[in-house]
């Protein structure tokens, strides 16, 4: 997914001449926010909050923080680096392992290597489900700001 996911915007003369009267103490609350809403946001998908597949995520394959981009830009960011291999599967309490396949064949085995969930194929859906709500908290900072 190219792009941001959360594009905020403010268009309005009067809104625009206060923030740059107050640029720099808006800039300060909403680099602190930030830094509350990427980990609050990170946790909430490794925890499982809004998917289980959160729960089977590698944690140190999740990245969040807070940067800046020159005297006016606050990024904050969340990233999923994706874990390489995978891990076996034997049976525990019999003989084979068994499963239907995807052709609707009945398959029973004594192994299966099954590769790590690739985290990258989670991690949009999570942030376009909480963008509302940090939306919200972004819009919060601003507005303790002003």
């Amino acid at each position: 997914m190219a792009g941001p996911i959360i594009d905020i915007r403010f268009n309005a003369d009067e809104v625009i001449a206060v923030i740059n009267s107050k640029r720099r103490k808006l800039r300060t609350a909403v680099e602190a926010k930030m830094k509350d809403v990427v980990q609050q946001t990170a946790d909430l998908f490794l925890d499982g909050q809004t998917s289980k597949v959160g729960l089977y995520i590698d944690p140190k394959t999740v990245e969040y923080g807070v940067t800046g981009l020159g005297s006016s830009t606050v990024i904050g960011y969340v990233e999923a680096n994706d874990k390489s291999g995978g891990y076996d599967i034997y049976p525990v309490n019999a003989k084979f392992l068994v499963f239907i396949a995807k052709s609707g064949d009945i398959v029973r085995t004594k192994h299966v290597f099954r590769p790590y969930l690739k985290t990258s194929k989670f991690l949009p859906e999570h942030l376009i489900m909480m963008k509302p709500w940090i939306e919200d908290q972004l819009e919060d900072a601003v507005i303790d700001a002003l």
